[in-house]
């Protein structure tokens, strides 16, 4: 993990996301599913993504039930989309305020690694998770068919709020 800082005014987002509740070991089948599925969606409108929204109250993903995850494209223009989207997916708004961002560059089998020195940072800088907001998310840069698991780019957003 790398350039880890506090975002004192992130401005808020309009998405377009599904939710779903899947088991950790399933997260690459089915980003591999509902992706392709989303970007048939969104295709045509100004977006950035795919993201995927953690459920999980910032505790780490369970690895034996469900974790309720989202998968989200930020729509940059929202006056040019329509209200309505093909169920399940829905027109949402991701969270702005205070947030931590970090970089984080390698394999996604190794990003636990990288959420421990982000919950460190939080600690130290007497942060917590903001549990109103109740998710975190990722913004992933790199298109992990395209580029090495070592170079792929993943951009971790976690709300908080003083302790």
């Amino acid at each position: 993990v790398s350039d880890i800082k506090v975002l004192e005014d992130y401005p808020e987002k309009t998405i377009v996301v599904r939710t779903d509740d899947v088991m950790k070991s399933d997260l690459g089948s089915h980003f591999g599913k509902v992706y392709p599925e989303g970007f048939g969606i969104v295709g045509g409108l100004k977006m950035e993504g795919p993201y995927a929204l953690f459920y999980t109250g910032g505790c780490p993903l369970s690895e034996d039930k469900p974790n309720k995850i989202g998968s989200a494209f930020a729509l940059l223009d929202a006056s040019e989309s329509p209200n309505n989207f093909p169920s399940p997916w829905t027109k949402e708004t991701l969270a702005g305020g205070k947030i931590v961002e970090a970089t984080y560059k390698g394999s996604y089998d190794d990003l636990a690694s990288g959420y421990s020195a982000i919950f460190n940072f939080i600690n130290e800088n007497n942060l917590q998770f903001n549990q109103s907001i109740g998710y975190s998310w990722e913004y992933y840069k790199s298109d992990p068919t395209s580029c090495s698991p070592e170079e792929c780019i993943t951009m971790i957003y976690i709300p908080v709020e003083t302790k």
